[in-house]
């Protein structure tokens, strides 16, 4: 029987318990383990009761803007979530997967229309909540989840870059799992083209390897995208090249300080950016460049000298903390 006919709910009394974000909803098949925030209705008449979990972020009342759900979305596992179908065909560019026709959209019922759809709870929970505009990092999702979203998303014709861009709630809290999993994150960056997430995402792909990326992790990328990695890497190596390998500014000749104190200075300079050299990394942190170089001072006797070291120092500490650490 159907829970929305009026002659069902005709004498029915309705009752709502609201569990908490950490609780789970007891009942036929137990809903263990979810994300999503849920509450149970049931109906009941003379002859039967029936109990319908619901999200509660979605409920069947009037959402804020005073409009009245006109369509119950229901999960694979069987969670309603009541939306208004005008909400979500202006952000669909394919009908919402083709789930309303015009007929549907013009007709005027008194009982929300019901449609079942192939999505979990805790992804469809997510993906309205992106359509709606709203904050879901309180459910605290796993990222595999919110990267299965995106996919999700582009099956019900929502473009990508209106709701993974600066400020957005998916944009922050994909970017916000970035420095766990880098690579997850700028593939899916880089497969759907989204440039403005790949740009931060990659300064967290400084200390990765690239030969230790996989065919399939290549191909997730795509050409253009590795490419953008393997001249950021090469780039920044480039500039510490550089830096290390010119040596301190030789100060006036002194009585005490000539041309082979001089020499001596530059030698010690060599051989320590040899250390660091052999080495060689993208993402090489300012301390141990500092620690190497600042050991140099001990050997030096003459003030001059130490003062021209201290320079050099800082002046590569300098450009290297100016070197680009994100693909253009």
């Amino acid at each position: 029987m159907d829970p929305f006919d009026d002659g069902f709910l005709d004498g029915s009394s309705c009752s709502t318990d609201f569990v908490t974000d950490d609780e789970c909803v007891e009942g036929e098949g137990g809903m263990e383990g979810t994300i999503t925030d849920r509450s149970t209705q049931s109906w009941s008449n003379a002859n039967s009761t029936v109990e319908i979990p619901r999200s509660s972020a979605f409920p069947p009342e009037p959402s804020v803007d005073g409009v009245l759900p006109d369509t119950v979305l229901i999960s694979s596992d069987a969670v309603f979530f009541y939306t208004n179908a005008d909400k979500l065909t202006h952000a669909s560019v394919n009908n919402f997967n083709d789930c309303f026709l015009i007929d549907d959209l013009m007709a005027s019922t008194h009982s929300p229309k019901l449609t079942q759809l192939s999505e979990s709870a805790d992804l469809l929970n997510i993906l309205l909540h992106v359509i709606y505009d709203r904050n879901f990092a309180q459910f605290s999702p796993p990222l595999d989840l919110v990267l299965a979203t995106v996919d999700t998303l582009l099956k019900y014709g929502v473009l990508l870059d209106q709701v993974i861009s600066p400020s957005k709630p998916l944009f922050e809290y994909i970017l916000s799992q970035a420095p766990r999993r880098p690579i997850d994150v700028y593939i899916c960056a880089a497969s759907h083209h989204l440039h403005s997430l790949a740009v931060p995402v990659s300064s967290y792909l400084l200390s990765t390897q690239l030969s230790s990326i996989t065919d399939e992790q290549a191909d997730g990328m795509g050409a253009i995208y590795l490419k953008k990695l393997f001249l950021l890497q090469e780039h920044r190596l480039n500039i510490l090249k550089g830096l290390l390998l010119e040596p301190p500014v030789q100060h006036t000749p002194t009585l005490s300080c000539g041309f082979v104190e001089h020499q001596r200075l530059t030698r010690a300079w060599s051989l320590a950016t040899a250390s660091l050299a052999w080495d060689l990394q993208p993402d090489k942190s300012l301390y141990i460049i500092q620690t190497t170089l600042s050991s140099l001072g001990s050997q030096l006797s003459c003030q001059d000298c130490r003062a021209k070291l201290h320079e050099r120092i800082k002046s590569v500490l300098t450009e290297w903390m100016m070197a680009p650490r994100t693909i253009e």
